[in-house]
């Protein structure tokens, strides 16, 4: 059994400073048709990566998934001023024009906590983890 434990033993870890963790969703992805989500995949999320480029430098990781995104900052107010960013492009583009819904609203939480770094073998790359990321 012990063979299959292939990874760092726990502990191994060093606890990260605090991390901002910012998480957003468009609310009603999935009542989207199918036109509406090509349309999603091709303009909004596109232009929502385009609103957060002034803060490349203060992004360590970055994910996304359908709607959802998942970002880590090292430093908490370029978070908030990121998560500002997203809303204020959000308000700014007449949604129905392409096709989608003109009343989208993205839900955006911020986290200022401590997490790990770690290997993630299917992103093949670092990562962070804590109680907060699940």
């Amino acid at each position: 059994m012990n063979e299959i434990l292939v990874g760092q033993a726990i502990g191994a870890h060093e606890i990260a400073d605090g991390r901002a963790i910012l998480f957003s969703d468009v609310k009603g992805f999935s009542s989207l048709s199918q036109d509406q989500c090509l349309a999603f995949a091709e303009v909004f999320m596109p232009g929502l990566a385009q609103s957060l480029e002034p803060y490349d430098d203060h992004i360590q990781l970055q994910n996304s998934w359908g709607d959802a995104i998942h970002l880590i900052f090292a430093d908490v107010i370029a978070a908030g001023e990121a998560a500002m960013a997203m809303r204020n492009w959000l308000r700014q583009h007449p949604w129905s024009e392409f096709g989608l819904p003109g009343n989208l609203i993205m839900r955006i939480g911020l986290h200022d906590v401590p997490v790990y770094r770690v290997n993630y073998p299917f992103l093949g790359k670092d990562s962070f983890t804590c109680d907060h990321t699940t």
